[in-house]
């Protein structure tokens, strides 16, 4: 792998963490909106950004972000297959939506239907990530990989 192959990758890889802290940043702020207008709290988000956890989970979006970026450049180099565009999205909201219902199992039985919300919340933070970087791609500011 050449100097210029790593650039595109950090830069598809900073995208995506960039998309991905973005995306779940307002997902916290739909939170917090319903935490004061319901009395409602999805117990795996923080309600805002004042307590420690809360930064811990922003730099683990961004992270997860960054190797969806530099994994989704990879994945699409093989043409435009929609099975694998959707294939990587989906796979990285499971991982992520899966964790998070694991870090609430407790809370998990009176509440089922919050597994749906962690994820679905997690493919839509991967699929504007995803949509990131192929815009990206299709506008040149990153190369596709070869």
């Amino acid at each position: 792998m050449d100097l210029a192959e790593r650039i595109e990758s950090l830069k598809a890889g900073l995208l995506g963490a960039i998309a991905v802290g973005i995306t779940f940043t307002f997902t916290v702020f739909i939170h917090q909106t319903l935490t004061v207008s319901n009395n409602w709290v999805l117990p795996a988000f923080p309600s805002s950004f004042e307590d420690l956890s809360a930064w811990v989970r922003e730099a683990v979006a961004f992270g997860s972000g960054f190797l969806f970026g530099v994994t989704y450049r990879y994945i699409i180099r093989q043409g435009e297959n929609p099975h694998l565009k959707s294939g990587a999205v989906m796979a990285f909201g499971l991982v992520r939506g899966l964790a998070q219902i694991e870090s609430i199992s407790d809370r998990f039985t009176s509440q089922p239907w919050l597994a749906f919300v962690l994820l679905g919340e997690s493919a839509i933070v991967f699929a504007v990530a995803a949509a990131s970087i192929d815009l990206a791609i299709a506008w040149r500011w990153i190369k596709p990989a070869s």
